[in-house]
């Protein structure tokens, strides 16, 4: 058998053994998200994401980022931050409180990181929806 032979063949052993291991980055994000928003106040590393999927931190960031264009820890952040975001809109929780809930970070921290993301604070964020919902009626 021609070497270029052997080389397609092994080729297409590997592409089929990495379905089998489980290299789907759309199931692993799944799986993933799901962990994330079971420990969404826990102060997760990416070491111990990385361990409790069975990855090096470095190859699940690369999974990470192929399936959704960010790395592991930034997509954990902007989770926390959608958490967030929809406890400002449903419920009256302070936003100390609600930093306590969906992150390990202070308020002042989750505030920073909050405007960061959206250009408003988390105060300013629900009174623009209140505003917004009595312009609406």
């Amino acid at each position: 058998m021609p070497i270029d032979s052997t080389l397609s063949i092994a080729a297409i052993d590997l592409a089929g053994a990495t379905a089998e291991v489980g290299w789907d980055t759309g199931a692993l994000v799944t799986r993933l998200r799901a962990f994330v928003t079971a420990h969404l106040a826990d102060d997760l590393t990416l070491d111990e994401l990385a361990q409790e999927f069975g990855y090096s931190p470095t190859h699940l960031t690369t999974l990470v980022r192929h399936d959704c264009g960010m790395p592991a820890m930034e997509l954990v952040r902007m989770m926390r931050l959608e958490a967030g975001r929809r406890l400002l809109e449903q419920t009256t929780l302070s936003v100390g409180a609600i930093a306590r809930e969906v992150s390990p970070w202070d308020a002042s921290y989750f505030s920073r990181n909050f405007k960061r993301w959206t250009g408003c604070s988390p105060s300013e964020w629900r009174e623009g929806l209140r505003t917004r919902r009595i312009s609406e009626v």
